[in-house]
C-alpha cells in the first residue's frame, strides 16, 4: 500500500479534516484517517490520476465552448456591428480564461491550489476591471446625471445576462469539483463570466463617460462574483 503523506498540505488529509469539521466530529480518529488517505493514494498509484487529468481537460474545453457560446448568444448587436472583433477576441478570451482557471486554480495531481493567488486574481478581475474602465473613461460628468440612466441600466443588465449565462454553465461544468474553497471558485467563475459581458457591451455601447462605465459596465462583474460566492458551495462542493 502507498505510503501516506504526513505533510500538513496533503490535500487528502485536508479534505478528511474538513469533513470532520463540517460534521462536528473530533479529530482523534487518526488511524481511520490515515487508512482512508492510504487507500486514496493507492488508487492514484493504480493510474486513476490519469483519468482525473483527462476529466480536467474535458471540463476546460467545455468551459471554453460555454463561455464563447454564451457570449455570442447575448451579443447579437455586437455580432452585426463588429463580427470579426467579437469572434476573435471572444474566442481568445474564452479559451484563455478557461485554461487559466483550470491550470492554475483547481486542486489536482496531489496538490491544493493557492487560495492567496486566487484571491489576488479575484481582486484583479473585479477591482482591476473598475480601475481599467475608470482609466479608459474620457471624463467624469455629474454623478446624478449618469449613474442611473436608461443607458446605464441597459448596459448593466446586458453584462449581468451575459455573465450569468457564462458563469452558470461553467459552474455546472465544474460542479462538485472543489471540496476546499467552493465559494472562492464560484466567485472566480462569476467574475470571469462578467469579463465576457464587459467585452460584449463594450463593442456596442456609445458612451465613454466614467460613471456610466463604472456602473453600467463594471459593477456587474462585482455582482456576479458575489453571486458566484453565494451559490458556489451548493454547486461546486462535493
Amino acid at each position: 500500500m502507498a505510503q501516506v503523506s504526513k505533510s500538513p498540505s496533503d490535500p487528502f488529509l485536508l479534505l478528511a479534516r474538513l469533513d470532520e469539521k463540517r460534521h462536528g466530529e473530533s479529530a482523534t480518529a487518526e488511524p481511520q484517517e490515515a487508512s482512508a488517505v492510504a487507500e486514496i493514494h493507492a488508487e492514484l498509484d493504480k493510474g486513476d490520476a490519469g483519468r482525473s487529468l483527462n476529466s480536467l481537460s474535458r471540463r476546460r474545453w467545455s468551459m471554453s465552448l460555454a463561455l464563447f457560446m454564451g457570449l455570442i448568444l447575448t451579443s447579437l448587436g455586437a455580432l452585426k456591428q463588429a463580427p470579426t472583433t467579437l469572434i476573435i477576441t471572444g474566442a481568445a478570451l474564452s479559451v484563455g480564461l478557461s485554461a487559466f482557471f483550470a491550470s492554475g486554480f483547481m486542486p489536482r495531481a496531489g496538490r491544493v491550489s493557492s487560495s492567496p493567488l486566487r484571491r489576488t486574481c479575484l481582486i484583479l478581475a473585479t477591482i482591476g476591471t473598475l480601475i481599467g474602465l475608470a482609466l479608459a473613461a474620457r471624463g467624469f460628468s455629474n454623478l446624478s446625471e449618469h449613474l442611473v440612466t436608461r443607458l446605464s441600466m441597459s448596459c448593466f443588465l446586458h453584462v449581468l445576462l451575459t455573465g450569468s449565462i457564462a458563469a452558470g454553465i461553467s459552474a455546472f461544468i465544474w460542479r462538485r469539483s472543489d471540496p476546499f474553497t467552493p465559494r472562492l471558485t464560484g466567485a472566480l467563475l462569476g467574475a470571469f463570466g462578467g469579463l465576457l459581458g464587459v467585452l460584449s457591451v463594450g463593442l456596442t455601447c456609445p458612451s465613454s463617460e466614467g460613471w456610466h462605465l463604472l456602473f453600467g459596465h463594471g459593477l456587474s462583474v462585482c455582482v456576479l462574483a458575489a453571486l458566484g460566492a453565494l451559490f458556489g458551495r451548493r454547486i461546486l462542493s462535493p
